[in-house]
């Protein structure tokens, strides 16, 4: 057993650890949504829940609490789309669509 934990805890971090520990207890009904949240120093009920149905999904696995997009923007947009669209900017000089501009 004391393997196991070791390599847990050097595959996440302490926050992705104590977030499972109170989800655990938030499914053992020892702690209200609304004190997990606190605890977790989320703002609303609704986050707390989400984050337990996507836990309970992936069968209580750590692995499923971890951001996945971890070091990529958020709104990058893909370099084969951004040449496409300067080329209909180029074909289509007064098209004027707020979306494409």
């Amino acid at each position: 057993m004391k393997r196991k934990e070791r390599k847990t805890k050097a595959l996440y971090s302490e926050e992705i650890i104590h977030r499972a520990k109170i989800l655990d207890m938030l499914i053992k009904k020892k702690i209200t949504q609304t004190q997990a949240a606190k605890e977790l120093g989320l703002k609303s009920d609704r986050q707390i829940r989400n984050l337990l149905k996507k836990y309970q999904k992936e069968d209580h696995r750590i692995s499923s609490l971890v951001y996945t997009r971890r070091g990529q923007p958020w709104n990058k947009v893909n370099t084969v789309i951004r040449e496409k669209v300067k080329e209909i900017k180029i074909k289509h000089p007064n098209f004027t669509n707020p979306h494409i501009a």
